[in-house]
């Protein structure tokens, strides 16, 4: 026979807990769990944190997960270091921000940018094209995207590596390819 699902299950990945919290729909009672978080493996401080809630996993209608580690990452600028690969002569576009000034000072001399999340030199532009109905204009050039790899890996230290390409939600094959 199966468990009735009536258990509801939420955790938030804080930067320094997970809080974990349940439900029982059918009592309204719930329950309080907190465990350190993992920022390296964040599902490992998740894990610490449900198994020590009363209740089969069998009985969890819904599981919301949150976090507020990405966002700290974010906004203290800690994480991964990161490289992204594009098409070539699309480099700087992650740099140019046309969209991110903020209408108050779209015409003040003085505003000053903050500095991007992915330095310029971390960014490499690969030869490979397609158009924006998703057809091949270039091919991908695959030594082209090794080489760049291993620049970013090997001469840079690069951890994590965002390839983003243009008109890939038309077709990703390529982005998948790399």
């Amino acid at each position: 026979m199966t468990e009735e699902k009536i258990i509801r299950i939420a955790v938030d990945i804080g930067g320094t807990f997970v809080d974990a919290i349940k439900l029982d729909t059918e009592t309204g009672q719930f329950e309080l769990r907190k465990s350190a978080t993992t920022p390296r493996e964040p599902w490992v401080g998740v894990l610490h944190a449900i198994e020590g809630l009363d209740s089969s996993l069998l009985q969890v209608d819904t599981f919301i997960h949150g976090t507020t580690l990405g966002l700290n990452s974010l906004l203290e600028r800690r994480g991964a270091k990161t490289g992204i690969i594009t098409n070539e002569g699309f480099r700087d576009i992650f740099l140019i921000g046309r969209a991110n000034v903020p209408d108050a000072h779209m015409y003040d001399f003085l505003y000053a940018r903050p500095d991007p999340l992915v330095a310029r030199r971390c960014i490499m532009g690969v030869k490979g094209r397609r158009d924006y109905m998703g057809r091949v204009e270039q091919v991908l050039d695959e030594d082209d995207v090794r080489t760049a790899i291993r620049r970013l890996v090997e001469e840079l230290g690069i951890e994590a590596i965002a390839i983003c390409f243009l008109y890939s939600y038309v077709d990703p094959s390529d982005e998948r390819r790399v």
